[in-house]
């Protein structure tokens, strides 16, 4: 008899995962302002400062410090004391900034794009004041959600900028702890070499995904073709060609990186979770959240999908699945421009079908993020897909920008919804979400990196 986890048995539905209350249930219900997601009229910014205020007040020497924590981690080492000083005009300062910055842009002419964030995730309106509010509420909802999320955890704040800890392969290690399906890996990047890892690149058939451990949204991921730019399946392992192609990648230089097969995406056959003639590759965006009393739920999930290449990072469509039915209910259209668009009627949609699998791979998050004894990892953003076999896990990522795009959909999802039920880590009674454990802190030399400024910023 099938299991509970056969996404091809419909007759055994498996059994309801927790979840994140009124956050969860805004996902499902979100209703846009007036004039749409990303408009003029959308004022998001404005509830996000009015948050900031209200922390400001609640907790004056703990966001005091948190600010200074952040401003250290995110601001060069001239301008922290300045900002620190004046941090209760953060918000002010942060949209009279952008607008100008946009105002300047227009004067001479620079065509607006997404600064150094080409994926849809990131995508910004044209509109001059629809950008700026958009802009702006995505600097003060990142800054705002970490105190929410963190607290004053210095080390988890590192995390916002750079993943010191929490790299890729701490994220295999909490998979393959509750047994998550993920890719092989077959080699690694390390010391300006590549290396065969288990069976090494000779064993595997497919391609291979190359990831920098410490890196996000995609930065630095490659491709290599089997039979082109490495040997044949079954060939001689010979990582050569692999060294020499990373060696002269600057992204790769004094890096470590994954090698891993790609992974193929459920044959259409079987479920079509693509619409038109888009491949269906796709990819299970799974929010889980540990709220105050040490227990994991769901905070969301959506399907990314329509993609031009092997990644989500080029999807066209995305899609929010209700949890509890597995059933897609609608798109995700609060969460950045490039899916606030309306769609075109004429077009196929995939609202109402079922997603088996979805609950299989809810519960291997959960599970994954459970075993995490990291205190302030409040939330996690995992990404999967569906495959033939069953669901596979690429990877996790501390949820420091994911998660405050919820906490802040709606104005009557407060503030309190989050505290109530998450509190602040560490809470507000002084004790750290599980009080037993002690945050794990960097090597002294992995810290000290963190303290020089990268040219492009995080956003996980």
């Amino acid at each position: 008899m099938p299991s509970d986890d056969d996404p091809d048995d419909p007759d055994e539905p498996p059994p309801p995962v927790l979840t994140a209350g009124a956050l969860y249930r805004a996902s499902l219900t979100a209703q846009p302002p007036a004039q749409g997601w990303f408009s003029n009229g959308d004022l998001r910014f404005f509830g996000a400062a009015a948050a900031f205020y209200s922390l400001a007040a609640r907790f004056p020497l703990r966001f005091g410090l948190f600010n200074a924590q952040w401003n250290a981690v995110w601001l060069e080492w001239y301008i922290v004391p300045i900002a620190t000083l004046f941090y209760l005009l953060t918000p002010i300062g942060t949209y009279l900034r952008i607008l100008t910055d946009e105002l300047w842009k227009r004067l001479r002419r620079i065509p607006p794009v997404n600064a150094d964030l080409t994926s849809p995730f990131f995508d910004l309106p044209e509109s001059l004041f629809a950008r700026v509010n958009a802009r702006a509420t995505t600097e003060t909802i990142h800054r705002v959600g970490s105190f929410l999320q963190f607290g004053n955890d210095y080390h988890a704040l590192q995390h916002t900028y750079l993943d010191i800890h929490c790299t890729k392969e701490y994220w295999i290690g909490l998979l393959d702890s509750v047994g998550a399906r993920r890719p092989r890996q077959l080699a690694l990047w390390t010391d300006g070499e590549v290396h065969n890892v288990g069976d090494g690149i000779g064993a595997g058939i497919s391609d291979l995904v190359c990831k920098i451990t410490d890196s996000y949204i995609g930065i630095g991921d490659r491709v290599f073709k089997r039979g082109v730019d490495f040997g044949l399946p079954g060939s001689e392992a010979d990582v050569g060609p692999l060294t020499e192609a990373l060696t002269k990648d600057e992204r790769y230089i004094n890096k470590r990186a994954i090698m891993t097969e790609l992974i193929a995406p459920i044959s259409k056959s079987k479920l079509r979770l693509s619409t038109g003639d888009y491949s269906n590759v796709h990819s299970l965006d799974i929010i889980t959240v540990r709220d105050s009393h040490g227990t994991v739920k769901v905070l969301s999930c959506l399907l990314w999908t329509n993609c031009t290449t092997w990644t989500t990072h080029s999807c066209a469509d995305g899609y929010v699945i209700d949890v509890d039915t597995e059933t897609i209910v609608g798109r995700p259209s609060f969460y950045s421009y490039a899916f606030a668009k309306t769609p075109d009627p004429s077009k196929p949609s995939l609202v109402g079908m079922k997603v088996p699998g979805v609950r299989q791979a809810l519960r291997a998050a959960c599970d994954a993020h459970a075993q995490s004894t990291l205190p302030w990892l409040t939330s996690v953003g995992w990404d999967a897909m569906i495959t033939d076999e069953g669901v596979v896990f690429f990877e996790g990522n501390v949820g420091c920008m994911r998660t405050p795009r919820y906490i802040f959909m709606l104005r009557e999802v407060s503030l309190n919804a989050w505290i109530d039920e998450f509190g602040i880590a560490p809470r507000t009674d002084g004790k750290s979400i599980l009080p037993a454990r002690k945050a794990q802190r960097p090597h002294a030399a992995q810290a000290a990196s963190t303290n020089a400024k990268s040219p492009t910023k995080k956003f996980s």
